[in-house]
């Protein structure tokens, strides 16, 4: 019998999601081996299958069964390709964004100068205003860093609210900011603008139950007047940004090529700090204070200088900001510590006087959990009498609402350390903490003291304001930078009780601070006694300037 011959169509039906087999129909008609196969997708596949010769319906309903099956798996795998598409994007947005603030980063600040820096048109100018945060680190210091993140936070949000201009936000990182304007731009808008940026920033933050104030320093750089390119324009804003920390709070600079100067200077004081040998490189000198009317001695306060090997003297107006910059001045400032209760030690011992020695503590150093353990151990080491010990402390660190700040009162008072606020009205003077905190003194700036002598009499009435507060909530007065007799006048005038300056006193060393102020004070002490009474009054202190002794009558 003659074997009748079959033929197969197979129709392998393909997905878009995938290269592999995805559904594999076949369609009999007969059945001999070599059969033609066709690759179809699946919408070709159903024009196919109803033009087929198929003779069996049963073949018919499960081609159109596998069909339907085909149309809903291409169905499902095109809306996951669809949100997978979506999710990329939002990836790829994810990455550009800061993660605390949902400001662009870094990266992709950098990728916006550069394209724009690129593209700028003539007569238009692209400007960068990058600013940090003055001081933060005490902010995460002393409440922790998740406040310093809703701080960020908040500045952040008010920056977005600020934002008209179209300008691009972004946190670079930690607590510095930067935005970038593109156009026609004069310098009194970027004027305006950054005074814009120091208001919303300096209002209150509001974190939990503590309430921040801040203030910004602002760099400025402008292309292509300072700048051809971006990286260029970035590092530019960044060094004026720094010169403008180093002029006081919420201050703005706009770039100079001088700068540039600066920056390597202060990357060599840091080189130099680092290899520096305290008890070689570094020594105290004592300026006198003085008591109104009178001028009688009642203390000194001790200033740091410090002569490197290589460089020679370097003011601390220089060395300071940079050691305060790379946490270097907890050392230099408990170096200075010791070495100052020392001396006054020394001195009160050897002359039986009571004179007070005045030590700057920077606020990084009150921050610190060990600081005062080590003073502990240090006045017990010294056996100093803490009466002798005056703590300067700037008043920047009593405007900040600080929930550590009143322990650190309550500790010197319980020390009987006295404390001193530093360079009052120099900055932001808050009268909230006058009643609030204990302290003993008010140190009226040098700035306000320069200005008693200015026409109109403005400055002697601001001068005289402080001293009247003082005295209502009875605090002790004290001018600092006092260079001339007609200040020295007035200011014994207006009731003020200490003062120090180059007029009555410079710094010195120790052994020139003994021979020109201390025995040259209790000289002529004595001899007002003895002009007084006609002879030492019982229980008096006398020197004798040949012997260098002193006795009680």
């Amino acid at each position: 019998m003659q074997n009748k011959k079959r033929t197969f169509t197979i129709i392998i039906l393909l997905t878009a999601a995938s290269a592999a087999l995805s559904a594999c129909v076949i369609i009999l008609r007969g059945g001999a081996p070599g059969a033609a196969v066709t690759l179809l997708s699946a919408a070709a596949a159903g024009a196919c299958l109803l033009a087929a010769d198929v003779k069996s319906a049963k073949y018919v309903r499960i081609a159109r069964e596998n069909q339907a099956l085909c149309q809903e798996q291409y169905d499902i795998n095109e809306e996951l390709e669809k949100r997978l598409a979506e999710q990329l994007e939002a990836m790829s947005a994810l990455a550009d964004r800061d993660a605390v603030t949902r400001l662009y980063n870094r990266n992709y600040f950098f990728r916006c100068i550069e394209e724009a820096a690129r593209s700028l048109e003539a007569g238009d100018k692209l400007a960068v205003l990058q600013f940090d945060v003055d001081r933060f680190k005490t902010i995460n210091v002393s409440y922790g860093h998740d406040v310093g993140d809703k701080a960020i936070a908040a500045i952040a949000d008010r920056l977005m609210a600020w934002n008209t201009h179209g300008a691009v936000l972004a946190r670079l990182g930690g607590d510095e900011f930067a935005v970038m304007r593109r156009g026609r731009m004069s310098r009194e808008e970027l004027d305006a603008c950054c005074r814009e940026l120091i208001d919303i920033c300096s209002a209150p933050i509001f974190v939990g139950d503590q309430v921040l104030y801040v203030t910004i320093s602002v760099g400025v750089a402008v292309c292509p007047d300072d700048a051809g390119d971006g990286v260029t324009l970035l590092k530019n804003s960044d060094i004026s940004m720094y010169k403008a920390k180093t002029e006081g709070f919420n201050k703005y600079v706009f770039y100079s090529p001088l700068y540039k100067e600066n920056i390597t200077r202060k990357n060599e004081i840091e080189a130099l700090l680092r290899k520096a040998d305290f008890s070689k490189d570094f020594e105290l000198v004592f300026q006198p204070q003085f008591e109104l009317p009178g001028e009688r001695l009642i203390g000194a306060e001790a200033l740091l200088r410090w002569k490197s090997a290589e460089h020679g003297y370097i003011p601390p107006s220089v060395f300071v900001p940079v050691a305060e910059e790379i946490d270097f001045i907890s050392r230099i400032g408990k170096w200075v510590l010791v070495q100052a209760v020392e001396q006054i030690v020394l001195w009160n011992k050897t002359y039986g006087t009571q004179l007070k020695m005045g030590v700057n503590i920077s606020p990084r150093q009150l921050s610190e959990d060990d600081f005062f353990m080590t003073l502990k151990t240090l006045i017990t080491d010294s056996r100093v009498n803490t009466a002798w010990i005056d703590a300067e402390i700037t008043e920047n660190l009593m405007i900040e609402e600080n929930s550590k700040v009143k322990p650190i009162f309550d500790l010197l008072e319980e020390l009987n350390i006295s404390v001193s606020i530093d360079d009052f009205g120099s900055g932001y003077s808050s009268l909230g903490y006058l009643n609030k905190y204990r302290f003993d003194r008010i140190k009226i700036d040098k700035s306000l003291v320069d200005n008693l002598l200015l026409p109109g009499g403005s400055g002697v009435e601001v001068v005289r304001a402080i001293i009247r507060l003082a005295e209502a909530v009875g605090k002790t007065t004290i001018a600092e930078g006092v260079e001339s007799h007609e200040q020295l006048r007035i200011l014994n005038k207006l009731g003020c009780r200490q003062v120090q300056g180059f007029l009555l006193g410079k710094p010195v060393r120790a052994e020139d601070f003994a021979r020109n102020f201390i025995e040259r004070d209790l000289e002529a002490a004595a001899q007002k006694a003895l002009r007084t009474a006609g002879r030492c009054p019982p229980g008096a202190a006398q020197y004798d300037p040949l012997t260098r002794t002193t006795t009680l009558c």
